[in-house]
């Protein structure tokens, strides 16, 4: 486990509004300052996910959510943190080389910790960017952009039949249309429409077209 090394307060100190220094550090101070604060950048999304879920655990969903609305956390922080706080810990710490935007991908459509430990061993063994992993859940299959071409034909143009095979695949995948349903979070599902709604609107759009050319 990687620990952050916190400035000595006794020469640093950390206000709302910046730094003040209390006294001349050194060149390895400094360093370690700047070591410290991206490593806070790095693991702020992961560390609210704990916090969430502790509190969740010791005080339940209500008194979270009103300490969040209390503290008046972005929306946007909240449920990025929220869907990685669905992974546990110790499966986060068992893969090498991921990040919390892996962990996001994952907890934003999973909540079956052996189905996130499948994609996010994937994801570590072949060095898959969170976009790659993103893609590879959708496909159902590994990913990787530098060789993906999802729904394109051997002569390089999109067809809907690929595209419906690939889709396929994924609702395969992801257990059908039933478990969607029944065990995917709100956030997953909002997510799902939202990224289909173009697909949605162009169906709406012919059918109406059939209707109207049927009268």
């Amino acid at each position: 486990m990687s620990e952050l090394i916190q400035p000595d307060p006794g020469a640093i100190t950390i206000t709302k509004k910046g730094l003040e220094f209390q006294r001349e550090i050194t060149k390895e101070q400094w360093v370690d300052a700047l070591a410290f604060f991206k490593g806070v950048h790095e693991t702020y999304h992961l560390a609210v996910a704990d916090l969430i879920r502790h509190g969740q655990e010791q005080f339940g969903e209500e008194a979270v959510a009103e300490a969040l609305e209390q503290l008046e956390f972005p929306q946007i922080d909240f449920k990025r943190s929220l869907a990685i706080s669905r992974v546990p810990i110790g499966l986060r710490q068992n893969e090498d080389g991921l990040t919390a935007e892996h962990f996001y991908v994952v907890g934003n459509v999973f909540e079956e910790e052996p189905t996130q430990r499948r994609w996010l061993k994937l994801a570590s063994e072949n060095k898959l960017t969170a976009r790659e992993l993103r893609r590879s859940i959708e496909a159902g299959k590994l990913v990787k952009d530098n060789a993906s071409r999802t729904g394109r034909g051997s002569a390089g143009f999109v067809t809907i039949e690929n595209v419906m095979n690939q889709f396929q695949a994924w609702e395969k995948q992801v257990g059908g249309d039933e478990h969607i349903a029944s065990s995917w979070s709100r956030e997953a599902k909002e997510q799902f429409l939202e990224e289909t709604a173009e697909i949605a609107r162009v169906r709406a759009v012919v059918s109406q077209s059939l209707a109207d050319n049927a009268e």
